[in-house]
């Protein structure tokens, strides 16, 4: 009975328990194998979708960029800049904040449901970008940073022709993102963002803390550089995938983030804790 002991012992310490040790490493490795193919699952499809979605709304803001261009050209007085501005008054209704044509010295020649550029024209942020403006390439666009008027963000985008005149349309960011940005599922819990150099936010949806500091937060400062990229962010809800894009030529930032643990179907989850029953 004695040797019959020791045998049994010695099977459990030389078989037995290697065998289940080898087992749980298996198993639990395998488990943190499918975590990451999981993670990467989920950012790779994120990155892809961050860019396909920045290439859109920067399609769109070129769009209006070389709306203005093809205008400017057709522009040599003010008797004609009022001309097409009404014959083409329909396809403009895209600068929402308005249209006007200036001389060089900033004096309005011609203009189209201009109350966002007027008040842009009188304030100091026209004098500050008025010489850059004219010293720019003829017929190209310029587009300058977000402009607060009444309370509402607007993008302003001049075209200075070859005879001195520079026409300018302002465009509301929020409408053009909101519509742009519409590609991105509404069904997931997700998080999306764009802000500006000045991380400042132009469109979000989803939860965001309003303290929160954006030019600390992952992702964001990459895009402004210019660089796509993916990051990974512990929560207290689990860890979120962050992948970010630049959105040109704006040079504005777009973020999303998700818990790439809310991708997964509940029965995926729970059997990624089967190797459990192996302790017993």
């Amino acid at each position: 009975m004695r040797l019959w002991r020791g045998v049994t012992l010695q099977l459990f310490l030389v078989a037995v328990l290697p065998l289940t040790v080898l087992v749980l490493v298996v198993a639990f490795g395998s488990l943190s194998l499918h975590h990451e193919a999981m993670r990467s699952l989920v950012a790779d499809r994120n990155l892809r979708a961050v860019e396909s979605a920045a290439d859109s709304v920067g399609k769109e803001i070129n769009h209006r960029g070389q709306t203005l261009e093809i205008l400017a050209g057709l522009i040599e007085n003010a008797q004609q800049a009022r001309s097409e501005l009404a014959k083409t008054s329909q396809n403009l209704k895209i600068f929402d904040g308005g249209l006007m044509v200036v001389d060089s010295k900033g004096v309005p020649l011609a203009s189209l449901d201009a109350n966002g550029v007027g008040q842009w024209l009188s304030s100091s942020e026209w004098q500050q970008y008025s010489e850059a403006i004219q010293t720019s390439p003829v017929g190209k666009a310029v587009y300058l940073p977000v402009q607060i008027l009444n309370g509402l963000s607007y993008v302003p985008v001049a075209v200075p022709n070859t005879d001195g005149l520079t026409l300018i349309g302002l465009f509301s960011p929020e409408q053009l993102l909101s519509e742009s940005l519409s590609i991105i599922s509404d069904q997931e819990p997700v998080t999306i963002i764009v802000v500006d150099p000045a991380y400042r936010i132009l469109y979000r949806r989803g939860n965001l803390n309003p303290e929160e500091d954006l030019s600390t937060h992952p992702g964001f400062k990459s895009a402004l550089n210019g660089v796509s990229g993916v990051d990974y962010l512990q929560t207290v809800e689990g860890e979120h995938v962050i992948t970010s894009s630049s959105i040109q030529p704006v040079g504005w930032a777009l973020m999303i983030e998700e818990s790439w643990e809310d991708i997964a179907s509940p029965l995926l989850q729970t059997t990624q804790n089967a190797p459990l029953i192996i302790i017993p």
